[in-house]
C-alpha cells in the first residue's frame, strides 16, 4: 500500500513495511520538516487580487503555516483550502485590508496592521474567538481596564474590584464606565443628557419655543403664541405677549441747532412743529449743518456763458452741443461718433482687447481677436544622401501632419531584395505587422508582376544598382485610430520599368518617422538621395 498523507496538514502517512531504506528521507522531507513548517511562520506576498495559498501532499506550502504573514498590496483576496481544518494566526503588513477565506466563500477582513486569531472549520474562515471568561475579563491591570462584552448590568462585576474599567451591556446596547464602586453609563445616542451634564434631559424640543432655565429642574419653554408677539418679562420670568399700542407724549420742544429753528404749538397736546432757517440764497450741507452756498464756488449761476473748469458732471444731458477741437477729450459709450470726419491718426492697438495678443505678426480678425495667419504649403526636410547603410530614416515629424510626401532621387542598393517604406511611432519603426498594401512592376516588354508585404509598403524593385526615382504620398485617414494610407509611383533606368505601391497601415501612436529599407534588410544603399515635405 503506497504513502498517503494526512487530511489537514497533509503529512506523510507511510505504509506497513513501506519505504524499505528510504524511511529516514520520507521522514525528514516529508513529515518533520512539514511539522515545523505547520508550526513556524511564513511570509506571502500578496498582489491585491485572489490569491491562493496551499497545502500540497509532502512538499512545502504557505498555508501549512500557522502564522502568515501578508506582505506587498492589499484590498484583495486569500484563499486557503477547502476541507482543511486548522487555525491560522494571520498579521496584516500591508496598506488596505484583505479578506482571508476559504475559496468560495465569505471569509474574514483583517484590517491593514491587523494581527488576528482565525480557524478554518473546512467551510470557510472564521474568528477564533469570540468570548473571555469573567477570570479573564475581571483580571485588574494597573491604572486601566480591558472593556468586554455582557449580557446585561446584573453580569458586570463589581465596581469597586473594577475601577476604571469599561463594559458593554448588550441587553441596552450601551457603555458603562466603573468609578468609586458604581458603573456609569457613557453618553450615547439612546441617553438624554441631564442638565447637570450640560443638557436638558430631553430627547426633544418642540420646534421655536424657547427654552427657559429652571435651575437644577428640567427647564421649561415659552412657545412663540400669536404672530407680532415679543418676549416680555414681568420681573420674574418671560412670557410671550403683544407689545404695547399706547403712550402719552407731555411735551415737544425744538432746539435751535445747525442753521435750523423752529416753534411748537400745542407742545402738551396735540403738537405742531414748524421750522424755520435764517439762511437765503442756494442752501449746501455738509452731513452735519447747512450753510448758504457761494456763487462760482459751490455752484455755477445757471445765466449768460459759464466756463466749466475742473468739473465732474454726473450724467449730464448736452442738446446739440459743439466741443469745438478739444486737444484732449475722453468720450465713454458715445454713439454717433463719425469715423471718418471724428477721427484721425491710426487706432490704438490697446483700442482692440486691450492689446492681449497683439504682436507683428498677429491680425485682427471678425470675431473680435488677434490671431496669427495660419501656416501655409508644406514643409521640407534636410535631404538624405543614400550611399551607406542598410537603413534610411526621417524623424522629428510633428504630431500635426497630415500628409506626407517620400521622395526618391536615384535611389539604389547592392542587392536584388526588394524595398520597404515603413512608418513608425516614438516606439520606432513598426516592422512586423499591420501593412495592407499592394505593388506592382511594369516593364516594356510588356510584364506586370505583383507583390504585397506585411511588413512595410512594398516598391517592387529587385535591381541591383538600378536607380529609383519618384514619390510615395502618405495621408492620415484616421487620427483617433492612427491610421496611414500610401499611394506612390516610381520609375527607374533599367527596361524603362514603372512601380506603384497602394494600401495603408494602422500604427500603435501617433507617426512621428518613416524609414526606407530593403525586404531582407541586408542589403546596403549605394547611390541617390531621400528627403520629405509634410503638411
Amino acid at each position: 500500500m503506497p504513502t498517503s498523507f494526512s487530511t489537514n496538514l497533509a503529512l506523510a502517512l507511510p505504509a506497513t513495511g513501506e519505504l524499505s531504506g528510504t524511511w529516514g528521507t520520507t521522514v525528514n522531507d516529508n513529515i518533520t520538516n512539514m511539522l515545523d513548517q505547520a508550526l513556524g511562520y511564513q511570509a506571502f506576498t500578496a498582489t491585491g487580487g485572489s490569491d491562493t495559498l496551499t497545502i500540497p501532499d509532502g512538499t512545502t506550502g504557505v498555508a501549512r503555516s500557522i502564522y502568515i504573514q501578508l506582505d506587498g498590496t492589499g484590498g484583495g483576496t486569500v484563499n486557503v483550502p477547502t476541507a482543511k481544518t486548522k487555525m491560522y494566526f494571520v498579521f496584516n503588513n500591508t496598506a488596505s485590508a484583505i479578506t482571508f477565506k476559504v475559496t468560495g466563500q465569505t471569509g474574514v477582513s483583517i484590517p491593514a496592521a491587523a494581527k488576528m486569531a482565525l480557524v478554518s472549520n473546512g467551510t470557510d474562515v472564521i474568528p477564533a474567538v469570540n468570548y473571555f471568561s469573567t477570570a479573564i475579563s475581571a483580571a485588574a491591570n494597573t491604572g486601566s481596564m480591558i472593556p468586554f462584552y455582557y449580557a446585561n448590568q446584573a453580569a458586570f462585576p463589581s465596581a469597586a474590584s473594577s475601577h476604571g474599567a469599561i463594559a458593554h451591556s448588550h441587553a441596552d446596547g450601551a457603555m458603562y464606565f466603573a468609578h468609586s464602586s458604581s458603573w456609569y453609563r457613557l453618553l450615547d445616542d439612546l441617553t438624554d443628557v441631564t442638565v447637570a451634564q450640560g443638557g436638558t434631559g430631553l430627547s426633544t424640543l418642540t420646534a421655536n419655543n424657547v427654552i427657559l432655565g429652571n435651575g437644577a429642574s428640567a427647564p421649561t419653554f415659552v412657545a412663540p403664541s400669536t404672530s407680532g408677539n415679543v418676549l416680555t418679562s414681568n420681573g420674574t420670568t418671560w412670557t410671550s405677549s403683544a407689545p404695547a399700542t399706547g403712550g402719552t407724549v407731555t411735551s415737544v420742544s425744538v432746539v435751535s441747532a445747525n442753521g435750523l429753528a423752529g416753534t411748537v404749538a400745542t407742545a402738551t397736546t396735540t403738537p405742531a412743529i414748524t421750522l424755520t432757517t435764517s439762511i437765503t440764497g442756494v442752501l449746501k450741507g455738509n452731513a452735519t449743518a447747512i450753510s448758504a452756498a457761494v456763487a462760482g464756488t459751490d455752484y455755477v449761476t445757471p445765466t449768460g456763458t459759464e466756463t466749466l473748469t475742473n468739473k465732474t458732471l454726473t450724467a449730464p444731458i448736452l442738446t446739440t452741443p459743439n466741443l469745438g477741437t478739444p486737444t484732449t477729450l475722453v468720450l465713454t459709450s458715445a454713439t454717433g461718433l463719425p469715423l471718418t470726419t471724428g477721427v484721425t491718426g491710426n487706432l490704438p492697438v490697446t483700442n482692440l482687447n486691450s492689446g492681449t495678443s497683439a504682436s507683428a505678426s498677429t491680425f485682427w480678425r471678425g470675431d473680435a481677436s488677434w490671431a496669427t495667419p495660419a501656416a501655409g504649403g508644406f514643409t521640407l526636410g534636410t535631404p538624405v544622401a543614400t550611399t551607406s547603410g542598410t537603413l534610411i530614416t526621417f524623424t522629428g515629424i510633428p504630431a500635426t501632419a497630415k500628409q506626407i510626401v517620400v521622395t526618391f532621387k536615384q535611389v539604389s542598393t547592392n542587392g536584388t531584395d526588394y524595398k520597404l517604406l515603413q512608418l513608425g511611432t516614438s516606439a520606432g519603426l513598426q516592422t512586423g505587422t499591420g501593412y495592407e498594401n499592394n505593388a506592382t512592376r511594369l516593364t516594356a516588354t510588356p510584364a506586370i508582376a505583383m507583390i504585397n508585404a506585411s511588413s512595410g509598403f512594398a516598391i517592387y524593385s529587385q535591381d541591383a544598382a538600378n536607380w529609383l526615382s519618384g514619390s510615395v504620398i502618405l495621408t492620415l485617414e484616421s487620427s483617433s485610430a492612427y491610421v496611414w494610407t500610401a499611394f506612390g509611383i516610381l520609375g527607374n533606368n533599367y527596361n524603362s520599368s514603372t512601380f506603384t505601391v497602394a494600401g495603408y497601415v494602422t500604427l500603435v501612436g501617433v507617426l512621428d518617422r518613416v524609414g526606407f529599407t530593403t525586404s531582407g534588410g541586408v542589403n546596403t544603399f549605394n547611390q541617390g538621395q531621400m528627403n520629405i515635405a509634410y503638411i
